[in-house]
């Protein structure tokens, strides 16, 4: 019988431990959370007092924009300009292809002779 009871005495340890390490650890982990509650509250109310977090941002992203609206502009020049280049290209070879079919070929001008 005092080896079963000290069995079930030894047992209750171990639950009693159990419990006080797990009551311990979700205490650390209701802590942390806090800390973690406050510390976000910190920030959101030094980010609220501090409008030029918001400028420099609204800064930035205007920045950007007009960065990527000189790009587009660029783009759409060096488009225009190598469409303009083309259409000459185009132009001339018409020009050139009308002037040789005006021009007697070399072959008619021997015949003639």
């Amino acid at each position: 019988g005092s080896a079963l009871d000290a069995a079930k005495a030894q047992s209750q340890a171990g639950i009693d431990k159990a419990k006080a390490a797990f009551e311990a650890e979700k205490a650390r982990k209701a802590a942390a959370l806090e800390r973690a509650r406050e510390a976000k509250a910190a920030q959101a109310a030094e980010a609220a007092q501090q409008p030029t977090a918001g400028s420099a941002l609204d800064a930035a992203k205007a920045q950007s924009q007009a960065g990527i609206d000189k790009a587009k502009a660029a783009f759409e020049a060096e488009k225009a300009r190598k469409a303009a280049a083309l259409e000459r290209a185009r132009e001339a070879k018409a020009a050139q292809a009308a002037e040789a079919a005006q021009q007697p070929t070399a072959g008619s001008a021997l015949d003639a002779a």
